[in-house]
């Protein structure tokens, strides 16, 4: 009886223990094939051994009609449901499993994740300017769904600065999902306003170098690092630069420099990105926030609290 009991705490322990994902046990069968399955997962993670694909299994040793069982499920169901809630306060919009506990006496589901329950003001990001509105509409017209399908190199083609970071390439060996592993911190890069002698423009020298030809010299700067560059539109790309031009100060602020060097070459500049900016993410993701909008802000103050009493 003590024995009996022994182990079945011994194996409670070994499965909470376990970080490895285990499907669910329907049948003694499937039991002994699931178990099978996270001892070689755990032998794999311990001995940091590569998974084997053969021609009946994929990374994990989950079987190809599992995988296609899973796939063929997952595009009508969310574990999470929708999130169908709302902040009183900030509008803000959360799943329910966010809450902060079930519900009010009036049985209002609470969230305080965004503005802290109303004691702080966030004020609402302005609509999208055309023509970005109407690229960015999910139920759009073909030129929208090309839009969305390429909108990280079209965000490419307008980012200020450059992102760096030491980069494990060695994990993506075409045994797995790809991966983006990082070793350090990623940070955001700005150089020089002018390329050097017989560069083409990258970042922010294409707010500022030859811009005559700047919408062909925006869609060449990314065709090495970004992948095929053939369904970018040029048109696109001219409505967007006119577009940023008029709504964006960062962008005005480059046009203004590229001005200051036309009428003094002789002029040096230094930009530096110093400490926690708000503007790091406007520079990165200009089509995220075209007005060059903060990403973010720090020491926000309460409502109904003096800024001269911050400290006290």
């Amino acid at each position: 009886m003590d024995s009996d009991k022994h182990i079945a705490n011994t194996k409670k322990r070994k499965v909470s223990s376990s970080v490895l994902y285990s499907p669910p046990i329907t049948n003694a069968t499937e039991a002994r094939q699931n178990r099978r399955r996270l001892l070689d997962q755990q032998r794999i993670a311990k001995r940091g051994l590569p998974c084997q694909t053969t021609e009946n299994s994929q990374c994990g040793h989950f079987t190809k009609e599992y995988i296609q069982a899973l796939k063929a499920s997952y595009p009508n169901r969310s574990y999470y449901g929708t999130p169908d809630y709302e902040c009183r306060h900030c509008k803000a919009i959360f799943w329910y499993g966010e809450r902060v506990r079930a519900k009010q006496r009036d049985g209002t589901i609470v969230y305080n994740n965004c503005c802290k329950g109303g004691k702080i003001d966030i004020p609402p990001y302005k609509p999208r300017p055309e023509p970005l509105s109407t690229l960015a509409r999910f139920d759009g017209d073909h030129t929208s769904k090309k839009f969305i399908k390429n909108i990280r190199q079209y965000n490419c083609l307008f980012a200020f600065t450059s992102m760096g970071a030491q980069i494990d390439k060695s994990v993506n060996d075409g045994r797995g999902p790809p991966l983006f592993k990082i070793c350090g911190q990623v940070y955001h890069r700005v150089g020089s306003l002018l390329p050097p002698d017989g560069s083409p423009p990258k970042f922010i020298q294409l707010y500022i170098y030859d811009t005559a030809n700047e919408v062909q010299n925006r869609i060449e700067c990314i065709k090495d690092n970004e992948g095929p560059h053939q369904d970018l539109d040029p048109a696109i790309v001219k409505d967007l630069i006119k577009m940023l031009d008029l709504h964006n100060p960062l962008a005005k602020k480059f046009r203004m420099a590229r001005e200051r060097l036309a009428n003094n070459k002789n002029e040096e500049f230094i930009i530096r990105l110093i400490g926690a900016r708000e503007a790091f993410m406007a520079l990165q993701y200009p089509l995220l926030f075209p007005f060059g909008e903060r990403g973010f802000q720090i020491g926000i103050i309460y409502n109904g609290v003096n800024p001269s009493d911050k400290g006290t």
